[in-house]
């Protein structure tokens, strides 16, 4: 899902796969739709816009069995990291 995704929307991100740790990670180094809010002269970006994927994604995976970080310090320059890992390897 977020192979496809994030390449649709030309992101630049690196992803981690670590299935012996149980541990999946999004580098987002720059989000196309943060960049443009950022870039965008005529408003200001909402400072709490980064928190749909953390809700969104939580919501799904923590039901699963999963922990989901959200490690949004870099939100103000279009990045973040998601951390999703097993239970039972967190």
């Amino acid at each position: 899902y977020w192979s496809r995704t994030l390449n649709e929307e030309a992101a630049d991100f690196v992803m981690e796969l670590d299935e012996e740790a149980g541990m999946f990670r999004i580098e987002m180094r720059k989000c196309p739709s943060k960049q443009r809010l950022i870039e965008a002269s005529h408003i200001p970006p909402y400072p709490d816009y980064c928190r749909h994927c953390d809700v969104l994604y939580r919501r799904v995976l923590e039901p699963l069995g999963y922990t989901y970080e959200f490690d949004d310090s870099k939100t103000d320059q279009a990045a973040c990291t998601i951390t999703v890992r097993r239970k039972s390897s967190a």
